[in-house]
This record gives C-alpha cells, structure tokens and sequence, in this order.
C-alpha cells in the first residue's frame, strides 16, 4: 500500500526497461528542478517513487514542466491524493509540447487539433501565434504562424516503449 503525505504528493515511475540506480535519479531531480521550497523524494517499490513537496505550487511547478527525462527515458507522473494499492497503480499517460510550423495563416487550426487529439489521446492546451489578416499576403513566402500544443501520450503495451528510440531520431 502506497499511502500518501499530508502534503502535496506524486507519483512517479521512469518509462524504461533498463537498470539504473534510483539514488542517481533522486540526485538528478534535485538539481534539475528549480522549485521554492523542498521536497523527498521516497522510493517505494521497484522503479517507483513517491515525492513529497512543501508547496502546492512546487507539486504544480513540476507537473507544468513535463515531460521530465531521467538518462533519455520518460519519467510519468501522477497526484497521489489517496491510499492505493502498488498493483492498482497504474502510469500510462504523460503530457508533452509539439510545435508545428511555420504554417499559411488560413490553415485550419481545429481540425489539426483535432487530428492531433485523436492520436495521441487529446490535446491539454494550445498557443497559436495570430497572425493579423493585413500580414497574411505579405508572409506567404516565409509563414511566421507556428501552433504549439500540449498533448498527451497514452504509453500502452511493449510496443509504447519504443517511444523513446521515436523521439531520439525527432531531435
């Protein structure tokens, strides 16, 4: 039974099959975030921590700033606000950014949200530079317009770890 803190607490796993030290992960967190106040970081199963915060904003801070990588492998999070079985655990989903662009202004932005909700299980937030409509002649050449979504990837199956070889090539 994985039972959380009074305080504000996650949930975290590291998307990867290979070993690692988990006192390595703890020291890599610490001096990656830059959050107001302190938090523990417990580990309470295999390839399973449980990280205590002082602050809500620090708890949200974090949550706000995935995806968080850990030696090139996904680190998942969730909010911990309830005892729960280790076997009930279950940490398939992490938001990431994408940027698409530059794109024509009369590009139609819903149903590329759209499109990209549906595959990759929904989109959380969107940013869009506007463009004015005075500009859109001006700029057919060289398109300023860039769409910056935050989505959501439901990691299922063997398969979803191939994740990280996908995003290596992106970069």
């Amino acid at each position: 039974m994985v039972e959380p803190s009074e305080k504000p607490t996650l949930i975290c796993t590291i998307w990867t099959e290979k070993s690692y030290n988990p006192d390595s992960f703890k020291a890599q967190m610490r001096s990656i975030w830059k959050i107001k106040k302190k938090f523990e970081i417990q580990s309470v199963g295999q390839n399973l921590f449980m990280i205590v915060f002082d602050l809500e904003e620090d708890l949200e801070t974090i949550m706000e700033g995935q995806p968080w990588l850990f030696r090139k492998s996904l680190v998942i999070f969730d909010r911990l606000t309830k005892p729960v079985e280790r076997s009930q655990i279950r940490l398939v989903s992490s938001p990431f950014w994408i940027k698409i662009g530059p794109c024509l202004p009369e590009f139609d932005k819903k149903d590329l949200l759209h499109a990209i909700g549906v595959t990759f299980g929904g989109v959380l937030r969107s940013e869009v530079n506007v463009v004015k409509p005075a500009d859109k002649d001006r700029i057919r050449e060289d398109p300023p317009f860039s769409l910056a979504l935050k989505a959501e990837l439901n990691l299922i199956g063997k398969e979803c770890l191939k994740f990280n070889a996908i995003g290596k090539k992106l970069q």
